[in-house]
């Protein structure tokens, strides 16, 4: 199984062994198991080898190097924890050639061998990559005419007005055995509270906060987002129509599916399922996003950026998580920017505020025209806000501002850097 001169010149050789499967599907699950039993068996006959470690991904394609066994493979050996990895085919170990050759030269740099089982192919000898260049250039147009027969096979589907399978956690429907939708009674009532809500006047962010206090989950078991309640509003399978051909994959991007928006077919299907949200009841949904978009400058097909609404919208930064400054109007009417990330999960972040009023009071005098970090600082004993365009910020600049007072005692300009300057809170 593995070139004998290469073990007799390593006593004992520490082997690992990585296996993977592109789908968690039942036959392919079984694979993942007899690799490993297979390989783990023969190495355990095998005086000069050592078994260190067993490395696996399923469900995962090999086109892409964000592969969490893969990636841990690679971090161990560059710790030195085995010299030989030992794996099933070209295939297996990776779909994409410029993948295949830069991780055999790098382990090749570190003295660690690869043994391709199928091909009988040893990475350290005299013709190993050349070999490998090979074989992995005919493994990857083989996936790739796969992927175009599995692209065919769909489209011919979406041509006699098929969908393609709806996966598990689809908010309101289950999957039928005949492939259609089957609405779930209980998660229906949560989707057509959603509407209710919203077209009563909340937003996504604020439904999304009243589902959760009131301990209702998603069909995951999940929390609400306000994206996902912004989902299901502009989801047409809530009233019973379904279009295919949403996303599809550039041949850029084997890995990403982008919306689709004109470059390939799409079908459109009407009363394909039985709707849980009235026709008119959607219809007055979507009018409502529209004039929401149009009233506060927002993206339609991207909601959560915000297209200038205020002078300052997408400027102000968090200096801790670098996330956006989003304007809030509190319950006692006061009105204040803070950090998105902190009012989301205040765990995840310090977070940062800064009145209205005083942000109004600065742009008097300082207009915002580029993304800015804004600091707490301490002066003398007073807290006051630091100002830092976002370029000098992540140089890492840090000016020892020389500050005057003004006369109302409230903004402080530094003196010597126009972008650095600090409004006392």
């Amino acid at each position: 199984m593995i070139p004998y001169a290469y073990l007799f010149r390593h006593k004992p050789v520490r082997v690992c062994i990585y296996a993977r499967v592109s789908t968690k599907k039942a036959p392919q699950m079984l694979s993942l198991v007899l690799q490993q039993e297979a390989f783990s068996h023969l190495l355990k006959k095998n005086v000069h080898c050592i078994l260190t470690e067993i490395y696996t991904d399923a469900g995962i394609s090999g086109h892409t190097r964000n592969r969490n066994g893969f990636r841990k493979m690679l971090s161990d050996a560059h710790e030195g924890k085995f010299d030989l990895i030992i794996t099933k085919s070209i295939s297996r170990f990776a779909r994409n050639t410029v993948i295949v050759l830069d991780t055999v030269r790098n382990l090749k740099s570190l003295g660690i061998g690869i043994y391709f089982e199928s091909e009988k192919l040893f990475t350290l000898s005299g013709e190993g990559e050349f070999m490998l260049s090979v074989i992995a250039s005919l493994a990857e147009e083989e996936s790739h005419s796969i992927s175009k027969n599995v692209q065919w096979t769909i489209q011919k589907q979406f041509d006699r007005g098929i969908p393609t399978a709806i996966t598990c956690h689809f908010n309101g429907y289950d999957n039928a055995h005949n492939g259609m939708l089957a609405v779930n009674k209980i998660q229906a009532d949560i989707i057509k509270q959603i509407f209710q809500l919203y077209l009563s006047g909340f937003g996504a962010w604020k439904i999304a906060l009243l589902l959760n206090e009131q301990q209702i989950f998603t069909a995951s078991g999940g929390k609400w987002n306000p994206a996902t309640i912004r989902y299901i509003l502009s989801n047409e399978k809530y009233k019973g129509d379904c279009l295919l051909q949403k996303y599809y994959t550039p041949e850029c991007l084997r890995q990403k599916g982008v919306r689709n928006r004109g470059q390939v077919k799409s079908y459109y299907l009407e009363n394909h399922h039985e709707a849980i949200i009235k026709k008119e009841i959607w219809d007055q949904a979507q009018l409502l996003r529209q004039k929401r978009c149009e009233q506060y400058h927002i993206h339609l097909e991207h909601p959560e950026k915000y297209s200038r609404r205020y002078s300052v919208s997408g400027l102000l930064l968090c200096p801790h998580c670098k996330k956006h400054l989003t304007r809030q109007t509190l319950p006692s009417g006061r009105i204040q920017w803070s950090c998105a990330t902190h009012r989301q999960k205040a765990s995840a972040c310090p977070g940062m505020i800064v009145k209205e009023m005083e942000l109004e009071e600065w742009l008097t005098r300082y207009p915002i025209i580029n993304e800015t970090v804004i600091e707490e600082v301490t002066l003398n004993g007073y807290n006051y806000h630091c100002y830092t365009a976002k370029a000098e910020y992540e140089s890492g600049f840090r000016n020892a501002p020389f500050l005057w007072e003004e006369k109302n005692g409230s903004l402080l300009p530094c003196i010597n850097r126009s972008r650095q300057t600090a409004i006392q809170l």
